[in-house]
């Protein structure tokens, strides 16, 4: 009888869920280097919908600088306003902010956010590094040995700004010897990777006297399967650290201290592992606001920074483990697959 009561008292719940108002979100810089700066405008979609983001195609956009002169942005695609880059290069010590207008008549504004100097980047070096990882190739774990280089860069910040993101860019050589007579060379192909998906900022503070020496960039790619697409030659080739080399382009970003904070939250957020008593996630807020409804939420940052890149070029020996440094006039262009070819006699010099 008591098992009939309770199963009688069942009843289905329905829950009453909410919706969510899509959310505009901002994203976009002006720097010191020649344009076009790009400035991306996207509106979140509903709660449970599909499609997560959606373009801003019919906006009206313009960067404001404090001395009262204005610049109009061109929509291209995937969300993207760029301006023009023969008109409008930014310049240290001026302000600039963001003012859109959307097609639905929604009015948004960033506040001010003036473009500290940046100094050179002083010196970039490389560590070689081995550690033990544990690897599952869907039916067993293996024990592995990852070899790898780490990027760090040294820059005198005394009298600028102590806060500072980068972006690295790299190019991998990997080397294919053919010893069967007439293929007597070897051949060097190098291929972009590209980092960008990480995010390095420095808090100049954290070091003594706002002197960043030995700024762990981690940059640099270990190991990754390169596929040629001259399939008579090889297939595909595992890259090694290891009597190989790296291309390695440091681009150091200056940054005020409201810039800092926001992307330092989002750093903080993006690496948080959810411990048992880990903070809880939280909505960042930037430095964007709807003027035509202070209650609407809109998302993003905008800011100047002033830029500063170096290039440098590293290999390791197999057996020293040494790590050593070159020089390079040029760093390739990065749009292709193969960026550079080039045959040697038995050489393993690394050009």
């Amino acid at each position: 009888m008591l098992i009939l009561l309770f199963a009688g008292c069942e009843e289905y719940f329905v829950p009453n869920v909410g919706t969510v108002q899509p959310v505009y979100t901002f994203e976009g810089y002006v720097t010191d280097q020649p344009g076009p700066y790009c400035v991306k405008i996207m509106k979140s979609s509903g709660y449970n919908a599909k499609k997560q983001l959606g373009f801003v195609p019919d906006a009206i956009v313009t960067i404001e600088c404090q001395n009262g002169q204005s610049y109009s942005l061109t929509y291209d695609s995937a969300g993207c306003y760029y301006t023009d880059s023969a008109a409008f290069v930014g310049k240290v010590g001026n302000s600039y902010r963001l003012k859109v207008e959307t097609a639905d008549g929604k009015m948004f504004e960033s506040e001010y956010d003036q473009m500290p100097a940046c100094p050179e980047i002083e010196e970039l070096t490389a560590q070689y590094y081995q550690r033990k990882i544990v690897t599952y190739d869907g039916n067993y774990y293996h024990d592995e040995i990852e070899r790898g280089l780490q990027v760090l860069n040294t820059t005198y910040a005394y009298g600028h700004t102590p806060y500072y993101r980068y972006d690295c860019k790299l190019i991998l050589q990997s080397q294919q010897r053919y010893s069967s007579p007439p293929m007597l060379f070897d051949r060097y192909i190098f291929r972009p990777v590209s980092s960008y998906g990480n995010l390095y900022i420095t808090n100049a503070k954290d070091y003594v006297g706002q002197y960043i020496k030995g700024n762990q960039l981690q940059c640099t790619t270990t190991k990754t399967l390169l596929h040629y697409s001259d399939l008579s030659l090889i297939e595909g080739m595992e890259f090694d650290v290891t009597n190989c080399g790296e291309y390695v382009r440091v681009t150091q970003y200056s940054m005020t201290e409201a810039q800092y904070k926001y992307w330092f939250a989002i750093k903080y957020q993006l690496e948080n592992k959810n411990y048992l008593f880990g903070q809880m996630e939280y909505q960042v807020v930037g430095n964007i606001k709807c003027i035509s409804n202070p209650d609407e939420t809109a998302l993003g940052f905008f800011g100047a920074s002033a830029a500063k890149s170096r290039i440098r070029a590293f290999t390791v020996h197999e057996n020293s483990q040494k790590v050593f440094t070159y020089d390079i006039k040029s760093f390739p262009d990065t749009d292709t697959t193969v960026v550079y070819e080039s045959y040697q006699r038995f050489s393993t010099t690394f050009e």
